[in-house]
């Protein structure tokens, strides 16, 4: 419990030699505006370390540093106020310079600590209004607002619900490497993630940098670039000349044609960056064809279908057929892919479908 080595970091009990760097970032003026007063003397941070390491003895409260395999350390991240159901989780606190994906693991591996050592059942934290990074991050997950105040909102989120989100992403729920797993990496691919999953196939020329989180039995076709902040889920093919950008999710069984153009930045300036970049979302079963452009921020529904060449400037819903420039809806698509007119009708054997329990299905024959 003193270390946890999981998902490619350390995390390890804070101690007294600890007080400067702690102390560096609560006082840094970025990341000090969304929490509590820190007192910036250093003897006063060792004094408060020193009266945490009782509390910590006692089972009360543990505090962590988020460490690289170098021991160089990038963060922390407490855990305290615990009762018999609950925690509270905060100081979540990371350098600007931390690896990518550091500060996501580390709050993943509290949340896990807290649920599986201390047995909670739902855990307690709050969030500053005008941390809107943080306010994304968490939307993601499925959690209840108990209340506000003029600076924060109080949010809890049940253990069910994390294991449901942490099972919805690949890095936390698939443990397969690169040398473990088997997967087939083309010898001219250059591949710097670790987080690629068992049966995935990457050829010829592809790029996927370290800190990617790639599925099972995906296919990664001839020269496809994959930035840092991506996600594919499950079975996803990505054809040939595709570059997939930070913020951009690919849920299972997608299907990306040859050449189709993503973008994650709505007003691009060369060498001005925004704050945050665009969310895109493919849902499960979606497929994009050839030379389609997907503007960012958009989400495109479950088992939609995109024509070759078309651009999407708004999002499309589930089981939409979607073509042209702008795009427009022209009709639905099954999830056996069968095609059928804007009143559900089989254009070939002219067949009705119906929504039954959430999917299209043949009502009369």
């Amino acid at each position: 419990m003193k270390r946890i080595e999981k998902y490619g970091i350390i995390l390890r009990f804070a101690e007294v030699d600890d007080a400067e760097f702690i102390l560096s970032l609560r006082t840094d003026p970025k990341l000090g505006k969304f929490i509590s007063y820190t007192d910036p003397d250093i003897a006063t941070q060792r004094k408060w370390i020193e009266n945490y390491k009782k509390r910590e003895k006692s089972g009360q409260e543990y505090y962590f540093i988020a460490e690289d395999k170098k021991g160089d350390s990038y963060g922390t991240i407490r855990l305290y106020n615990f009762d018999e159901r609950s925690f509270e989780i905060g100081s979540w606190l990371f350098r600007a310079d931390a690896p990518l994906g550091m500060a996501i693991k580390a709050h993943f591996i509290g949340f896990e600590v807290g649920f599986e050592k201390l047995q909670a059942e739902y855990c307690r934290f709050d969030i500053r209004k005008e941390n809107t990074g943080v306010l994304r991050y968490m939307q993601d997950f499925i959690t209840n607002l108990i209340g506000e105040d003029e600076l924060n909102y109080y949010f809890t989120l049940s253990k069910e619900n994390f294991y449901k989100r942490r099972s919805e992403i690949a890095l936390f729920s698939v443990k397969s490497k690169k040398g473990e797993a088997k997967i087939f990496i083309h010898p001219t691919a250059e591949i710097k993630s670790n987080n690629i999953g068992e049966g995935t196939s990457v050829w010829q020329f592809c790029v996927v940098l370290k800190d990617a989180i790639i599925g099972r039995n995906c296919n990664l076709n001839y020269n496809v670039f994959i930035e840092n902040d991506v996600i594919l889920g499950n079975n996803v093919t990505v054809k040939s000349g595709v570059q997939i950008w930070n913020g951009i999710r690919l849920e299972d069984n997608v299907f990306i044609g040859p050449n189709v153009t993503f973008t994650n930045d709505l007003v691009p300036r060369s060498k001005i960056y925004p704050k945050s970049f665009e969310k895109t979302v493919i849902k499960k079963g979606a497929s994009i064809g050839a030379n389609a452009t997907i503007i960012a921020g958009n989400e495109i529904g479950a088992f939609a279908l995109i024509g070759a060449g078309s651009v999407i400037t708004k999002s499309v819903g589930k089981n939409e057929l979607w073509v042209g420039n702008p795009a427009r809806i022209i009709g639905y698509v099954t999830r056996e892919g069968d095609i059928l007119d804007l009143n559900l009708i089989h254009k070939e054997s002219k067949k009705k479908y119906g929504w039954i329990n959430n999917e299209l299905k043949v009502v009369n024959d």
